[in-house]
């Protein structure tokens, strides 16, 4: 399904070109008029600081079996915000990190903490009206009050259409879709695109990818504020497509895009923000925070 035309997402150039865009070279990416000064190349270079850009899942009671090392405790979340602000890092959103579109940081070292897929327990609504304190939101809402002098924020790659469920979409409380994102996106927090279902891309041929985007910017764009920009995308899976021509077709939709893992052999020189890798958080040990994110590492 085609959006005729998308108000709101980033993949204007892609409709008005047409089939052929495809094998158009996308823009460079451009830093914002407002991240323009002395520090500004050197921002937009630190993306390829893999140690930083941080890959989380989902946020609950620690399970006997997790064999993916997926599942954080609110506990153990609580506790690397915590040595995170303690050792000098400040958080970014993925958008921000990667543009350079931010403020000087005062010293402090750079970090992203980024969240796949959408589901609930990143942000879940209790039956009173209460953000549950055990979610990925709660978390981070209640670590923000009691460090009002840190910066709190985050980056949620979502789906539109859960594959096990078809009737659960972003963050899996029907009917409160549209009250999240507006909550995340005026709290300072980045909505980024994980595909409309989460299909490997790499298995995709053009039409496909343009379906999957399409179909996601109908679902989600009702949702967003009046005139957000969906700027950021990660591959489900990690899955990238090994045709360059089919990357650009992404790109088109958003100028920044992710890979689920830190595989260099993925990042593409000289374009832009594009397939940037991040670090998968494989074990939410404090000690293996330490490891991808050392005390004394410089800016």
């Amino acid at each position: 399904m085609k959006i005729d035309p998308p108000s709101r997402h980033t993949c204007n150039q892609y409709v008005e070109a047409g089939a052929g865009a495809a094998e158009l070279d996308p823009p460079a990416f451009q830093l914002p008029s407002g991240a323009a000064g002395p520090t500004a190349a050197s921002r937009r270079t630190e993306w390829s600081d893999r140690g930083r850009i941080l890959m989380y899942h989902n946020v609950g009671p620690k399970e006997a079996t997790d064999p993916d090392q997926l599942l954080i405790s609110a506990s153990q979340l609580t506790e690397q915000l915590d040595y995170l602000r303690k050792n000098g890092y400040s958080l970014l959103t993925f958008g921000e990190h990667v543009s350079g579109d931010y403020p000087n940081l005062m010293g402090r070292k750079p970090v992203v903490l980024t969240f796949d897929d959408g589901r609930e327990n990143n942000f879940r609504y209790l039956s009173d009206g209460s953000i549950d304190p055990t979610c990925a939101v709660g978390v981070f809402e209640r670590y923000r009050k009691e460090n009002l002098e840190w910066r709190v924020t985050a980056t949620f790659f979502v789906n539109t259409v859960r594959s096990s469920d078809p009737d659960l979409s972003v963050f899996e409380q029907p009917g409160l879709e549209m009250k999240k994102i507006h909550f995340l996106c005026d709290s300072g927090y980045e909505i980024g695109s994980h595909g409309s279902r989460h299909h490997k891309f790499g298995d995709m041929d053009k039409q496909q990818i343009r379906e999957n985007l399409d179909d996601f910017h109908a679902k989600i764009d009702p949702w967003l504020p009046e005139g957000y920009k969906i700027r950021s995308f990660a591959y489900p899976h990690g899955s990238i497509p090994s045709d360059r021509a089919l990357q650009r077709i992404v790109e088109r939709y958003y100028p920044l895009t992710a890979n689920t893992w830190a595989n260099p052999r993925f990042k593409v020189e000289g374009s832009g923000g594009a397939n940037v890798p991040r670090v998968e958080m494989d074990s939410f040990h404090l000690e293996n925070l330490e490891r991808k994110c050392p005390p004394g590492a410089a800016q």
